[in-house]
């Protein structure tokens, strides 16, 4: 039986600061009539949901695979980390496990890790190629880690994630300076064990729970 609690993390919005590259760089590339506004709100909800929803796009899907593959994806591994969370995974990795939770593949996941020098604190990926549904990462989390919800806690920045971990019983801590501000959260501000501003209030938020 593992005997460490499991922090699990989202990705895009809470360790690297992604989404002006996916909007502008991918969505408007589909959807060139799409607002920002409208981006964030894909995810209240599952993002891929959210996406089938929309109208066909006009760009070819094989000049589109090509575009991620060459430029888009490469580019993202260039993304800056948000400032201070590679001190936060630092430290947390020494008293927890730490996978992440995302809607991102875990290849890219994976090389940004490597590329930013902080792939040695994250020990699983579970992407969607794990699989598009995070409730079913999280019972997989659940699964390969011999720990119940209340061994975890989920670190996200939309509501979206918030829902699903609320469905798995995993507390949720959410950043606001992600994909979306605290404003969406009115609805489940009462089950969030913290609102961090920023990726040290990370450290503050969890270090008052373990003195609770």
């Amino acid at each position: 039986m593992n005997n460490k609690k499991v922090v699990i993390f989202d990705f895009d919005g809470v360790i690297t600061d992604s989404f002006d590259h996916a909007y502008y760089g991918r969505w408007v590339r589909m959807w060139p009539e799409l607002k920002p506004h409208e981006y964030r709100d894909f995810f209240r909800g599952n993002i891929f949901e959210e996406m089938a929803k929309m109208p066909p796009s006009q760009t070819d899907p094989q000049e589109m695979e090509a575009w991620l593959k060459n430029e888009y994806f490469p580019a993202k591994r260039e993304l800056p980390l948000f400032q201070g969370i590679e001190k936060v995974l630092e430290k947390l990795n020494k008293k927890y496990i730490i996978v992440i939770n995302s809607s991102s593949l875990n290849e890219e996941v994976e090389a940004y890790l490597d590329n930013n020098g902080i792939d040695t604190y994250v020990d699983a990926i579970y992407g969607s190629d794990v699989s598009k549904n995070k409730i079913e990462k999280f019972k997989k989390i659940f699964k390969d880690y011999s720990v119940d919800a209340h061994e975890c806690f989920f670190i996200t920045d939309t509501i979206g994630d918030v829902l699903d971990a609320q469905q798995c019983n995993i507390p949720s801590l959410v950043v606001t300076y992600g994909y979306q501000d605290k404003s969406y959260f009115e609805s489940v501000a009462d089950s969030v064990i913290g609102f961090a501003e920023q990726p040290t209030d990370i450290l503050a938020i969890i270090e008052g729970l373990e003195k609770s």
